[in-house]
């Protein structure tokens, strides 16, 4: 093995290291990306969660003002 060799050897070493390192850095880009994704979908999700409360919320409330139109017209029927 001669000093040629090494040379070459360590060559590329350096080379696969490098390679390496710039499919790391490029990973921990995509999961910094996608870390900010994951984020912003929770915000999204607890906004539709807390419009969907707000409308149950309303309906229940219209279900309830129905319910008592059905017991005023009940109530001026029987009279």
């Amino acid at each position: 093995m001669g000093i040629d060799n090494i040379d070459e050897r360590l060559e590329r070493l350096t080379r696969s290291a490098e390679t390496l390192l710039a499919v790391a850095a490029k990973h921990d880009t995509q999961i910094a990306a996608n870390s900010s994704a994951i984020n912003d979908l929770r915000i999204l999700w607890n906004d539709i969660a807390q419009s969907i409360a707000r409308l149950v919320h309303t309906a229940e409330l219209h279900d309830r003002r129905l319910d008592n139109h059905d017991d005023r017209l009940d109530n001026l029927e029987g009279t």
